[in-house]
């Protein structure tokens, strides 16, 4: 087989796995609609969502692309609460912070060392209310850190 051959079979494979990676989980969809939550989806086909947090909104992102674990299949939700500028990594004293932090659901990732997001891992297969909880939960824990290091702004 030449090179050339070789090559266009590879770039094809790749190119079927992208498309495929971008495809929207019409399971959130339906558990979305049936919640009541309105919503969009990205690019990466994942579920974008701004929810409501008192007198503030918090972008919060419902991912398509599940993980498995033994028998479970999971599913992320997450929110960045903050990202630093471009050159710029996230404070030492943040990272300390984030690691002392307790919830029910969820914790704190962080991201190529300039941004924090809270995420949660919840059954891929989540009845609407349980996926609505864990989508209030992560958007309530984001916008928190984001009041907590900004003041006021609503960026996120």
């Amino acid at each position: 087989m030449s090179c050339v051959r070789f090559a266009m079979m590879v770039l094809a494979c790749l190119t079927a796995v992208d498309a495929s990676a971008a495809q929207p989980d019409k399971r959130v969809a339906k558990a979305l609609k049936k919640a009541g939550i309105e919503y969009s989806v990205d690019a990466d086909g994942d579920y974008e969502i701004l929810v409501s947090v008192g007198r503030r909104t918090h972008k919060v992102w419902v991912r398509s692309e599940t993980s498995w674990f033994d028998a479970a299949e999971v599913r992320d939700i997450f929110a960045y609460a903050h990202v630093t500028p471009e050159g710029e990594g996230l404070p030492d004293d943040l990272y300390r912070s984030l690691l002392e932090r307790h919830y029910k659901i969820g914790a704190w990732i962080t991201e190529a060392g300039r941004a924090a997001s809270f995420s949660a891992a919840i059954d891929a297969r989540a009845k609407p209310h349980v996926l609505r909880s864990a989508i209030l939960a992560v958007a309530e824990s984001a916008d928190d850190l984001e009041k907590e290091l900004t003041g006021n702004e609503d960026a996120l």
